[in-house]
């Protein structure tokens, strides 16, 4: 990294972390094109990452809550006016 920073001649060898092709001499504005580039793509990564992970959660405690609630109540056959027909399917269990 020290011989980018000063400008000296690299061999860029393919990092995986960073497959962008890089030239054979830096200057200046390629440092920070690169850099920025670079830094750019692993923070979309992380916020990606991060929304999906928040998003995944609301989601799953969202089902236990619902899936709590047809436990303790019930489920029942509807029709297509939302009516309820017939018995439960799913009953709650009995109390002793």
């Amino acid at each position: 990294m020290a011989a980018r920073l000063l400008g000296c001649e690299y061999e860029h060898s393919g990092d995986p972390d960073d497959p962008t092709p890089v030239p054979t001499r830096w200057d200046r504005k390629a440092i920070g094109k690169h850099l920025r580039g670079y830094f750019e793509a692993r923070i979309k990564e992380t916020v990606e990452e991060m929304v999906s992970s928040a998003f995944d959660q609301q989601i799953r405690a969202t089902i236990a809550e619902d899936v709590r609630a047809v436990a303790a109540e019930g489920w029942s056959t509807f029709d297509s006016y939302g009516r309820v027909t017939g018995k439960r399917t799913l009953a709650p269990p009995a109390s002793p």
